[in-house]
């Protein structure tokens, strides 16, 4: 009896670790992925997953599998990032192309988080002072935010939403130390040799939008910086000249060249210094801001008294008159600023920048539903359309307060950045 006994428990050990274990098993997109909030195409888009990215499936049925970060084996203590289609999720890793997303910031004081960006949101828990998290998605002053050591980026995945004025950004937590191993007997001392000390640990540093991150010049010419956002090259040193290029956000480019605000931007490993191999025109202010401030020179007149002269800065933001407004949709009055196209890591795109004419500020919901009406009418298959709407007293040469994409089928991502409205009518 006691054999059968410890053979049965045996056997239960070794079910319960084989369901443990056929829980999730890990695969790696082949290419860029949407994450889905439910089991279908038409279901609403929460993410994205990069091609070669390590993450757990599970419970796949209808062709989709539901997404959990890689670090995640317990079927009872788990968050579904998302459901995708499982065809695209392959045993073996491919390329990897790895993309930064989010921001490193930390709470400022004890801080509540709700499961939606409204006070009135459900509180679904709390982030004591100094937590460090990832966040993103930012809408109307809130940010998604995600577990330090989250990869997959998901609103599923979030923890939750925090108004964005209590975080504050910090450097990304360094990596736990790994625990020493066992001592054993120690080994002789080798003969008198100098000491050599261990190589500083490096944590890198997280992007603080939008100041990009500076970098040692290269090849003798040029400076190398990172994009703090997603830069729309122009053909011309111009506004209104055509988009040449994208420069996806936390690229790394190579500027030179600096002339009337503009600087010409080449690839970081662009050899030759020569203007005509350039992939196009950014402001200086875009890509580096500190660097165009200017200081009042103060001099002496000959009657001893002090004046002040400001030098007259180049790439100062200049509010253009406003835009011919002659369309009508959702009740807003609203005319085409400029159309051009571009693309983006190989992909067409479509750029419309959209001049909407209000009084007061809309909601972002009622600027999604404006945003889809246009893209039902600029949508073209076979390449994505990007909106970037604005609104009166903004510059209308930075970025947009409203950001959208769409593919030719579905809504890619929907940012309302009230933060460019700061110094506005509507936030002073």
């Amino acid at each position: 009896m006691r054999r059968l006994l410890t053979l049965f428990i045996a056997v239960m050990c070794l079910f319960v670790a084989s369901q443990a274990m056929a829980f999730s098993e890990v695969r790696y997109p082949d290419r860029p992925l949407n994450l889905r909030k439910a089991r279908s195409p038409k279901a609403s888009w929460v993410g994205v997953l990069q091609p070669g990215q390590q993450v757990r499936i599970a419970w796949i049925q209808d062709g989709w599998a539901a997404v959990f970060e890689p670090w995640m084996t317990d079927a009872n203590n788990v968050r579904v990032a998302g459901f995708a289609n499982v065809k695209y999720l392959k045993k073996r890793r491919g390329e990897v192309e790895k993309e930064p997303w989010g921001e490193w910031m930390r709470s400022a004081t004890t801080l509540n988080v709700r499961s939606g960006p409204d006070r009135a949101d459900k509180k679904v828990g709390q982030l004591s002072p100094g937590t460090v998290v990832r966040a993103d998605f930012p809408e109307d002053g809130w940010f998604a935010v995600f577990e330090a050591r989250s990869t997959i980026r998901s609103k599923m995945n979030a923890m939750g939403w925090v108004k964005a004025d209590y975080l504050e950004p910090t450097s990304k937590p360094a990596a736990a130390a790994p625990k020493p191993a066992p001592k054993s007997m120690p080994a002789p001392k080798p003969e008198a040799k100098p000491e050599s000390k261990p190589a500083p640990q490096k944590v890198s540093e997280p992007k603080k939008a939008p100041v990009a991150l500076k970098r040692e010049a290269s090849s003798g010419w040029g400076k190398l910086l990172v994009a703090p956002m997603e830069l729309h090259l122009r053909s011309e040193r111009r506004s209104g000249s055509n988009y040449a290029t994208t420069v996806p956000k936390g690229e790394t480019i190579k500027v030179d060249f600096l002339d009337k605000g503009w600087y010409a931007v080449f690839a970081p490993s662009a050899p030759v210094r020569n203007e005509s191999r350039a992939l196009g025109y950014v402001l200086q202010r875009l890509v580096e801001p500190d660097g165009v401030k200017t200081k009042p020179v103060i001099s002496k007149s000959e009657s001893g008294k002090k004046t002040i002269v400001i030098p007259r800065n180049p790439s100062a933001p200049v509010h253009r008159s406003e835009p011919k407004v002659n369309r009508r949709a959702h009740g807003f009055q609203y005319g085409i600023m400029e159309r051009a196209e571009s693309t983006l890591l190989g992909t067409p795109v479509e750029i419309v920048k959209v001049y909407v004419k209000v009084d007061r500020l809309p909601k972002a919901t009622v600027m999604q539903d404006f945003a889809s009406t246009l893209w039902k009418e600029f949508r073209k298959s076979g390449r994505e359309l990007h909106l970037e709407i604005y609104v009166p007293d903004m510059d209308l040469d930075d970025l947009a307060f409203i950001s959208a994409k769409y593919t030719y089928e579905e809504e890619i991502e929907f940012w309302a950045r009230k933060a460019v409205l700061y110094g506005t009518k509507y936030l002073r």
